[in-house]
C-alpha cells in the first residue's frame, strides 16, 4: 500500500506515508492509500493527530480492516467541539424558556409542549413587523437559538446528532459553522419574504442546509469504493420529509427551511470532494461560489427592498401552515 518511512527519535516505531501530492481531489473515499497521503501532506499538526494514532500494530489492523472502516479511520479526523457547544448552548436557552415564561402552555395551543407565543415573541421570536418597523433585526439572529418546545428542542438535537456531528467531524468547523449559520440566516430572511405574518424560531434552515450537503455527499458515494446503501438514502428521506413535514406546524417555517436548503446546496459545493469525475474541481467550486453570492445578493436585495411586510403570493400562506391542523389561527396575533 504505497511507500511507508520509518520515524525515529520521539516517534520510534511509528510508520508514515511519505506525502506527496496526490492524484485525486481531497477527502475523496475512492483510493484509500492516496486519502492517507493526502492527509498526512496536510501539515504538521493534521498529520501528527493520524501519526500518533497510528502505531505498528493499529497500522497493520488498518490495512487488514475492511473499506468501510478504513474510510472512517480517514475521514473523521476533526473534534465536533461546535456540535457539543451548540447543542448545550441551545439547551441552556431553553431552560430560561421555561424560566420566562413560568410553564408551558396547553398542547391544543402549542404542539410541541413549550411556552406561549407571547413568551417567544417577547424573548426574540422571527416576527417581521418588528424587524421592519422597530428595526430589531437581532431578530434575526435570536430566534435561532430559541424552541417552540420540548419536542422541537429534541428534534433539533437529533439533527444536530445526525447531521452536523458527522458532517464536522469530516469537515472541520471551518467549513461547517459557515454552512451552518449562513443557512440559517439566508432561511430567515426568506420566511420574512414569503410568510411575514408568521412568527417563527429554531436553526431549521441550518438542519436544511446540512441535508443538502448530506445528498452532495450520497451522489458522490454514488461510484465510491464503500457506495451508499440503501439505508443511507432512506435516513436521508426520512430526515428531509421529517423537517419539511414539521414545517407545516406553529412555530416552525418551511420557507426558511426552503432557503436553507437552497444556499446550502451551493455552499457544500465549495467544499464537496470530487464531485464528479467529469466536472472539474475548479467549475465546481466556480459554481459554487458564484451561487452563494448571487442567491445572498438576491435575498438580501429583497429583504431590504420590502420595507413593509408584505405577503408574496395568496398561497404560500399555506405551505408553512396547513389549515386541517388546527394551529393556524393563534399564530397570527403576533402582527397585532
Amino acid at each position: 500500500m504505497g511507500q511507508f518511512i520509518e520515524q525515529r527519535g520521539s516517534n520510534k516505531n511509528r510508520i508514515f506515508p511519505k506525502t506527496p501530492q496526490p492524484q485525486i481531489q481531497p477527502g475523496s473515499i475512492c483510493n484509500i492509500e492516496l486519502m492517507y497521503r493526502y492527509v498526512a501532506s496536510k501539515g504538521k499538526d493534521l498529520a501528527q493527530r493520524v501519526e500518533t494514532t497510528m502505531s505498528v500494530r493499529t497500522y497493520n489492523e488498518f490495512v487488514d480492516a475492511p473499506e468501510q472502516q478504513k474510510v472512517e479511520q480517514l475521514e473523521y479526523l476533526h473534534y465536533p467541539f461546535w456540535t457539543l457547544l451548540s447543542s448545550a448552548f441551545l439547551i441552556a436557552v431553553f431552560c430560561f424558556e421555561y424560566y420566562y415564561s413560568g410553564g408551558f402552555i396547553a398542547w391544543s395551543v402549542n404542539p410541541f409542549f413549550g411556552p406561549s407565543l407571547y413568551a417567544l415573541q417577547a424573548l426574540g421570536a422571527r416576527t417581521s413587523n418588528r424587524i421592519y418597523e422597530r428595526h430589531q433585526y437581532f431578530r434575526m439572529c435570536n430566534s435561532l437559538a430559541l424552541h417552540a418546545g420540548v419536542i422541537h428542542l429534541l428534534l433539533s438535537l437529533a439533527y444536530h446528532a445526525t447531521l452536523l456531528w458527522p458532517a464536522e467531524r469530516r469537515y472541520g468547523f471551518h467549513k461547517v459553522f459557515p454552512l451552518y449559520f449562513i443557512s440559517a440566516l439566508v432561511g430567515n430572511l426568506f420566511s420574512i419574504m414569503f410568510v411575514p405574518s408568521l412568527p417563527s424560531v429554531g436553526p431549521n434552515g441550518a438542519f436544511a442546509g446540512l441535508l443538502s450537503l448530506r445528498a452532495l455527499e450520497l451522489y458522490v458515494q454514488r461510484k465510491s469504493e464503500v457506495p451508499a446503501t440503501w439505508t443511507d438514502w432512506i435516513s436521508f428521506f426520512i430526515s428531509l420529509l421529517g423537517l419539511f413535514g414539521g414545517g407545516v406546524l406553529p412555530y416552525i417555517d418551511n420557507f426558511a427551511q426552503l432557503g436553507g436548503l437552497i444556499i446550502g446546496f451551493f455552499i457544500a459545493l465549495c467544499f464537496i470532494p470530487e464531485l464528479d469525475p467529469a466536472v472539474s474541481r475548479r467549475v465546481v467550486v466556480l459554481v459554487g461560489l458564484s451561487g452563494s453570492i448571487v442567491c445572498g445578493a438576491v435575498v438580501l436585495g429583497l429583504f431590504f427592498y420590502n420595507t413593509t411586510p408584505t405577503t408574496w403570493c395568496s398561497y404560500c400562506y399555506y405551505v408553512d401552515c396547513l389549515p386541517i391542523t388546527g394551529f393556524c389561527g393563534p399564530r397570527q396575533l403576533v402582527v397585532q
